[in-house]
């Protein structure tokens, strides 16, 4: 019976290694450009935690508790506390949140409860370090980010429960998930390899270091999972044994010169999909989906006076889709942004922000071959947008867009 209870200890234990080399610090580094570092949070009282500066709800760093919108903060060390794999982990632990599933996703698509009216869950918008992520053909599956993307280059994820449409323009109906990552200036190294029993493994690593008027953020994540075999029932009569797998990759590289910025991730999942009518009719509608996502943002900011800042960003995202069975769909999308931004504040307590962009959706998608196309798209767009924001006295702050 001990040796029972001994093996399956074992089983159930996880290998950890976990190696941290703090680079040193120079006395010319500057200080880290936000104030609110996972470590200096965890040494604020209940009170001061509702003084934390946010910066998703108006584009502008703001108090927690003043911010414009019903606004959750994970931060990296509370990732690690409750052991985070992945960004899914995280929203999975987000009031409001829900798991869902669309056509090849297999529960990897957010949604917020009560507002899942499209079957893509596309009322939730991404954001990385402000900047949007979007998806073309399905209008916003993000799967191979939530199950990919290196959590250990995460200094806090931002959540808004509710409209943010005004500042973000399309999927920012319901929510905005904005991953902010790690400042460079932090001057650390931290490699990470946990495995567990059966066949479970994860290694990540993050570097972050500032070079004098250069700084630099590379962070990248593997993720293996033992298959999972189960038997799968259609209408009764027909079975299948399938072997699911959950494999996937992330990478995220952030190089700062100046007031210049550039952005850029990686992302592939592999996971598993079955259609009960084909399976029935002896079509084999079960198979390998992959995923892959390609992110990248050059950003520039300009003082132009004490009054007014503005703000410059090339955005594009890549998605691709394979499926290896019938019916074998294929997806290959891209959106590219150009955004003008712009801060103005005559008065300590009057705001305003006014932007125009400039957008090109286009895409295509196939079957089993690429020789037959199936269905193209593109879309040019331009769109302007204006936010206020007056406080009147010290209990009531006006907001208008």
């Amino acid at each position: 019976m001990r040796l029972y209870f001994l093996t399956n200890a074992i089983m159930a234990a996880s290998l950890i290694l976990h190696f941290i080399a703090y680079g040193e610090k120079s006395s010319s580094s500057p200080e880290p450009a936000q104030s609110d570092t996972t470590d200096q949070l965890m040494e604020l009282s209940l009170a001061d935690l509702l003084n934390v500066k946010v910066t998703t709800t108006s584009k502008t760093e703001e108090k927690l508790s003043e911010a414009p919108g019903v606004i959750s903060v994970v931060t990296h060390d509370e990732m690690e506390r409750f052991g985070a794999r992945t960004l899914k982990d995280v929203l999975m632990r987000m009031p409001s949140f829900a798991l869902s599933s669309i056509y090849m996703t297999d529960r990897s698509s957010v949604a917020i409860r009560g507002d899942q009216i499209s079957p893509a869950a596309n009322h939730i918008l991404l954001l990385i370090n402000g900047r949007p992520v979007r998806e073309a053909e399905e209008g916003g599956i993000k799967s191979e980010m939530y199950e990919s993307f290196p959590v250990a280059s995460i200094d806090r994820v931002e959540v808004i429960r509710g409209p943010g449409s005004v500042l973000y323009g399309s999927n920012a109906f319901s929510g905005i998930i904005n991953v902010i990552t790690k400042n460079a200036s932090e001057n650390k190294t931290e490699v990470s390899l946990v495995g567990g029993m059966p066949k479970e493994l994860k290694g990540s690593v993050n570097v972050s270091h500032q070079f004098g008027d250069i700084g630099v953020v590379v962070g990248a994540q593997y993720k293996k999972s033992e298959n999972w075999d189960v038997r799968f029932q259609a209408r009764d009569t027909v079975f299948r044994d399938f072997s699911i797998p959950d494999n996937g990759y992330g990478t995220y590289a952030e190089l700062n010169w100046g007031t210049l910025k550039y952005m850029t991730s990686y992302d592939h999942w592999q996971n598993f999909f079955a259609m009960q009518k084909y399976i029935i009719v002896g079509k084999h509608a079960y198979g390998n989906v992959a995923w892959d996502k390609w992110f990248n943002d050059v950003g520039y900011r300009q003082k132009v006076s004490d009054i007014w800042d503005m703000t410059f960003n090339a955005t594009y995202t890549q998605s691709w889709l394979a499926v290896d069975s019938f019916p074998g769909p294929h997806r290959n999308s891209f959106d590219l942004t150009g955004e003008w931004t712009n801060f103005f504040r005559p008065k300590e307590d009057l705001n305003f922000i006014l932007g125009f962009l400039g957008n090109r959706v286009a895409g295509e998608q196939w079957g089993a071959t690429q020789t037959s196309v199936k269905e193209k798209l593109s879309q040019n767009s331009r769109s302007g947008y204006i936010q206020a924001d007056y406080r009147l006295i010290p209990e009531v702050k006006i907001i208008a867009g």
